[in-house]
C-alpha cells in the first residue's frame, strides 16, 4: 500500500531519515512555513532539504539506500506561527492523501513547537501513526553560525531512539462557528441576541423564541472556551468576538 510520511521543514535531516527508516514511505511531504524567522533561516533550510534529497535518492555500491520512497514533495506552505491555521492547513493535507487512498503517518521530530503541536493534533483526528525520533546529539546555533556565507551544522546529528506516540482519547470538539462567523461579518460585534439570531437566520421572514434560544446556548459554548464575550445591557446581552474566536474561525472547516 502507498504510505504518506508528513514532516515539517528544520534542520534536522538525521532525524528525518530516521522516520523514513521507521515508516518506510513512498512518498515525503515536507510541510513548509508560509514566513520563516528570517530571509537567512530561508536559506539554511533550502540547503539542508536539497542535501536531505540528495542523501535519499543517493546509491551506495550501486544500490539505492531508500528503494521504497518515490516522491518528495516540499511545495506545501503551512503557517508554522498560527496553531489554527496550522490544524486547518494540516487537516486539508491529511484529507487529500486519504482520499487518495494512501496510508498516511507523521513525524514531529522537526519543525518548531506550533507546526508540531498541529500535525499532533491532526494525526489524533484521524487515528495516525505518530513518531518523535530522540536526538542523541544538539548543536550550539549562534547568530555566527547563521550568517549568510556559512550553512550551520545540524541541529541533531545523530538520533538515539524512536518514540511512538500513543494515540490518546482525545477530540476537536465541535462549537458553533457559525455564530463566530456570523459576529466577524458584522463588525465583530451584536447589540443584542436578537440581532445576531436575525443575522443567523436571515432567510427567515420571522425570528421566534426557539431561534434566540438556540442562538443563545451556541453563545454560552463559546463564552465558556472564551470565543466570544457577553455582557449584560439593561434587559439584552452585547456579544463580541474576542481575538480567540478569530483565531478560531480557522478552523472552519476542520470542527
Amino acid at each position: 500500500m502507498e504510505r504518506t510520511l508528513i514532516v515539517a521543514q528544520g534542520l534536522e535531516r538525521e532525524r528525518i531519515i530516521a522516520a523514513i527508516s521507521i515508516h518506510s514511505p513512498t512518498k515525503l511531504i515536507i510541510l513548509r512555513s508560509k514566513r520563516d524567522a528570517t530571509e537567512s533561516l530561508t536559506k539554511h533550510i533550502n540547503k539542508h532539504i536539497e542535501l536531505l534529497k540528495k542523501a535519499l535518492f543517493s546509491q551506495k555500491s550501486g544500490i539505492k539506500l531508500y528503494p521504497f520512497l518515490l516522491e518528495i514533495d516540499d511545495t506545501k506552505k503551512v503557517d508554522f506561527f498560527n496553531l489554527p491555521a496550522a490544524i486547518a492547513e494540516i487537516d486539508a493535507i491529511v484529507k487529500n492523501e486519504i482520499n487518495q487512498g494512501r496510508e498516511v503517518a507523521i513525524d514531529i521530530s522537526s519543525g518548531n513547537k506550533i507546526v508540531n503541536i498541529a500535525l499532533f493534533v491532526v494525526a489524533q483526528k484521524y487515528g495516525l501513526r505518530v513518531t518523535y525520533c530522540v536526538a542523541g546529539k544538539y548543536a550550539s546555533m549562534n547568530q555566527e553560525e547563521l550568517s549568510e556565507e556559512t550553512i550551520p551544522e545540524q541541529i541533531a546529528f545523530s538520533v538515539r531512539e524512536q518514540y511512538e506516540i500513543p494515540r490518546l482519547p482525545i477530540k476537536i470538539e465541535k462549537i458553533p462557528v457559525d455564530v463566530l462567523k456570523a459576529l466577524e461579518e458584522i463588525g465583530g460585534k451584536a447589540a443584542s441576541i436578537t440581532t445576531l439570531a436575525k443575522k443567523l437566520y436571515s432567510s427567515q421572514k420571522e425570528i421566534g423564541k426557539r431561534e434566540i434560544i438556540s442562538v443563545s446556548r451556541k453563545i454560552d459554548i463559546l463564552a465558556e472556551y472564551g470565543y466570544v464575550i457577553k455582557k449584560r445591557k439593561g434587559r439584552e446581552f452585547t456579544i463580541s468576538i474576542t481575538n480567540d474566536g478569530k483565531k478560531i474561525l480557522a478552523l472552519e472547516s476542520v470542527i
